[in-house]
């Protein structure tokens, strides 16, 4: 486990694990160029890390680090399928924990999750000891069609 320098070459081998993972879990994926742009305009408040066993990456993940918040955000994962038997994720969020705490910031987040206390997703960051932090979202419609949005909706969460 280490933190890895963002180059061209780094960056495009991260995309392709980024993709694979939106894949899985049938989401749209952020361009290329989305992630060139953070590197080019973030650079210094990025953390990338990488998980290698016997010299081959099985994973990262891409934080981005809050000096003003005291907070290192978690936002992406790059790792494919037929790495899951190394539990990259585990070991990397473990890495970010520690790095974290190594730098005194105040807080790991691992980013939104569906608030069902019955979801995967919330039972496995559960499991890394934070706390549930409520989100208020607000919403917006302008177009003409924002009510027949919102009609179908409230439909589809009765269903």
């Amino acid at each position: 486990m280490y933190s890895e320098e963002i180059t061209t070459e780094v960056l495009e081998e991260f995309y392709r694990g980024y993709e694979a993972t939106m894949d899985r879990v049938e989401s749209e994926p952020y361009s290329f160029r989305f992630f060139e742009e953070l590197a080019d305009n973030l650079e210094d408040s990025l953390l990338l890390i990488a998980a290698d066993v016997d010299g081959d990456t099985v994973g990262r993940h891409l934080c981005i680090v809050d000096d003003v918040r005291g907070t290192v955000n978690y936002e992406f994962a790059s790792v494919f399928e037929e790495n899951f038997d190394y539990y990259p994720s585990d070991l990397m969020h473990e890495y970010a924990i520690k790095w974290a705490q190594e730098r005194d910031y105040d807080k790991y987040d691992l980013g939104p999750t569906p608030s069902d206390f019955e979801d995967g997703l919330f039972n496995y960051k559960e499991q890394y000891g934070g706390s549930v932090v409520p989100l208020l979202v607000w919403e917006r419609g302008t177009s003409p069609l924002w009510s027949l949005y919102e009609t179908m909706r409230s439909v589809y969460k009765r269903v």
